[in-house]
């Protein structure tokens, strides 16, 4: 009898393990950023508030620094450069970096840490735009500066900075902007912007084709091609990067990737919608679709596993209204046939989940259970 383990009332049992359950952090794993590289954060009310506060703070910033200097630029100070105007926007992006960087530090957790990480973030790209301000380059700043100043500011938050070290926001907007500086450098997009703002626009003259309005500001010289094929290669390699991280267990550092790599590779599916036409279009939305979608379930994602299962559905009815539009169809035979394809995927879903082996997403007891309080 004294064997025997100790009883637990029904109900009190410890739950088995999710196969999705973080693992621990071990101890030494190469370069240490802390929990937030090997988890992601829980949402909390209080944390997600306080980054909104930040982001209409930081407007507020633009607002009036850039009034400021507009006024002071339409009344013919400073010989029209702005150079004396522009102050305004350097001191009070300056206060927001610094005051955001006293939060993260002092506080390293909660609704003023998270305040802080996006005021620091944030305020970055804002001082660096008004600090290189100057209208007699052409150019109203200097995008090298702004961009490669900025990402390496992050970089440097991201792994040194106690407080600011690990967290995910740093190192997505370091991805980010470094995909769109590569495109800035590669592609005219930038004299396209300057010709426009100069009252050139950016009409091509082009026919109105599939995909021909979503690409007509950046057509011209190959540019739209860059874009496409620069999309296509740093989505498809941020995504096998946060695969990578998931499998080792840093699903917080793989997170950044993960948005970074969802913008590329949407900007890519824009930019080659013209070439690919719907056939095209359609076969690559449902293919890539249906891989980062089961790499999203795979490592118990939601938002990669739900908006790529969304870009699955939309290539299947790209193609439909294709089908639709080659063959005359009705409206009545048109919706009679998509209510046929929805319900064959439902079934081929179920068929799919079962040959997979997956489990349902709470066990029959927990699903059934009452909701505590």
């Amino acid at each position: 009898m004294s064997d025997m383990p100790p009883y637990e009332p029904p109900g009190l049992q410890s739950p088995p393990p999710s196969p999705h359950e973080t693992p621990p952090v071990p101890a030494r794993s190469g370069v240490e950023l802390g929990v937030r590289a090997h988890r992601r954060p829980d949402p909390r009310l209080g944390t997600a508030l306080a980054g909104g506060g930040i982001a209409l703070m930081i407007l507020g910033v633009l607002v009036w620094s850039f009034t400021y200097l507009f006024d002071g630029l339409s009344a013919g100070f400073d010989g029209g450069g702005g150079d004396g105007r522009k102050a305004l926007g350097i001191m009070l992006s300056a206060v927001v970096i610094v005051v955001g960087y006293v939060l993260v530090i002092r506080f390293r957790s909660g609704v003023f840490a998270t305040a802080g990480a996006a005021s620091s973030a944030i305020g970055v790209p804002v001082f660096l735009v008004f600090a290189s301000f100057s209208l007699t380059s052409g150019f109203p700043f200097s995008l090298d500066a702004v961009m490669v100043v900025s990402i390496v500011v992050w970089l440097v938050s991201y792994f040194l900075i106690p407080g600011a070290r690990g967290r995910t926001f740093y190192l997505a907007l370091a991805a980010t902007y470094l995909y769109s500086w590569v495109l800035l450098k590669s592609t005219s997009i930038r004299d396209q912007f300057g010709s426009a703002v100069g009252g050139g626009g950016f009409d091509t003259g082009l026919d109105d084709s599939f995909g021909n309005e979503l690409i007509r500001p950046f057509d011209g010289n190959g540019t739209v091609h860059t874009i496409a094929a620069l999309s296509w290669v740093f989505g498809l390699a941020y995504y096998a990067i946060a695969a990578l991280l998931d499998a080792r267990g840093r699903r917080g550092t793989a997170t950044a990737f993960i948005y970074a790599g969802f913008t590329a590779l949407a900007i890519a599916f824009l930019s080659s919608a013209r070439d690919l036409k719907e056939w095209g279009t359609g076969i690559l939305l449902v293919v890539v679709g249906l891989v980062l979608c089961a790499l999203g379930a795979r490592a118990a994602r939601r938002f990669t596993t739900w908006s790529w299962a969304g870009a699955v559905i939309l290539g299947v009815a790209v193609l439909l209204f294709k089908i639709f539009d080659a063959t005359d169809a009705s409206g009545a035979v048109g919706g009679i046939l998509m209510i046929i394809v929805g319900i064959l995927l439902v079934l081929g879903a179920y068929l799919l989940s079962r040959a997979l082996g997956e489990t349902d997403e709470f066990p029959p007891a927990a699903a059934e259970a009452p909701a505590a309080g």
